[in-house]
């Protein structure tokens, strides 16, 4: 398992933002690789929960509070 650093649609932004990060919180067995970038793509709600935690923690540590 590990994260995802790839291609996401943060490029639809790089006309915008100078500081633009390109990072999935997205833990990934052997087993969900086979379900990347094919018809049907999808990932465990289980794995999205964590990921929404992950930005609501970051936006959270952000702000200082």
């Amino acid at each position: 398992m590990g994260e995802g650093v790839a291609m996401t649609d943060a490029r639809h932004y790089a006309s915008v933002s100078d500081n633009i990060y390109r990072f999935v919180p997205l833990r990934l067995s052997r087993d969900d690789l086979q379900h990347i970038h094919c018809v049907n793509e999808r990932i465990s709600v289980d794995n999205y929960a964590e990921i929404v935690q992950f930005y609501a923690r970051l936006i959270q540590n952000g702000t200082g509070d």
